[in-house]
């Protein structure tokens, strides 16, 4: 699976997959979201390409941007118990962004809360509303979701915005399974962000 970047006009990022030999067929061929964060973390990067694609790779991932060791082994981690060849590897250590707070990720609209980012879908909204501490973006990534509580692609909505928002760690929007939870919780230690499960009480 070779996986694209593509930047447009319109200021959308685009994640392109070109399927190899065992890949699996993805729900579509690309990733849109309708905003471009400012900041650009290649492990982070990774991070959510594993996110939204690791699940129709058939062994090999070629990531749009080198990512370290340290992210490339978390990664085959998150992947197991398939065996996986990922690239390109970066190996002069680059540093990781440093967030301050913590945001909770919301799927749908919300009152534009401090600390949200909110992941909207694309056939019912278009464009970003962003505020200080906030976000609200549409994408089509519900169309990767394989059930009603897979996080996976919103939590790689997270991850792109978190440098930009200064964010250091994410509260679920809803229970995920336990051993679910542990290898998105152990992914995204690897590039220095905290994830939290659902509470009914967070603010």
């Amino acid at each position: 699976m070779i996986i694209k970047r593509v930047s447009n006009l319109s200021n959308q990022i685009v994640f392109e997959v070109e399927r190899t030999e065992y890949d699996a067929f993805p729900p579509v061929a690309e990733f849109i979201l309708e905003d471009a964060p400012t900041a650009r973390n290649p492990e982070r990067e990774a991070v959510a390409q594993a996110l939204m694609f690791g699940r129709w790779t058939g062994g090999e991932m070629h990531f749009a941007w080198k990512a370290g060791p340290n992210t490339i082994n978390a990664i085959r981690r998150f992947l197991e118990p398939l065996p996986t060849y990922l690239s390109p590897i970066e190996y002069y250590p680059k540093a990781l962004p440093i967030g301050k707070r913590s945001a909770n990720l919301v799927e749908g609209w919300p009152s534009v809360l401090p600390g949200t980012i909110a992941v909207l879908p694309l056939d019912k909204f278009n464009g970003v509303i962003a505020t200080h501490d906030s976000l609200a973006v549409s994408t089509n990534g519900f169309l990767f979701k394989i059930s009603d509580q897979d996080i996976r692609p919103s939590l790689a909505v997270a991850v792109l915005f978190a440098e930009e928002f200064g964010i250091d760690s994410i509260t679920l929007p809803y229970p995920v399974e336990q051993e679910e939870f542990r290898k998105l919780r152990d992914l995204l230690l690897s590039v220095r962000m905290g994830l939290n499960p659902f509470s009914e009480n967070r603010q």
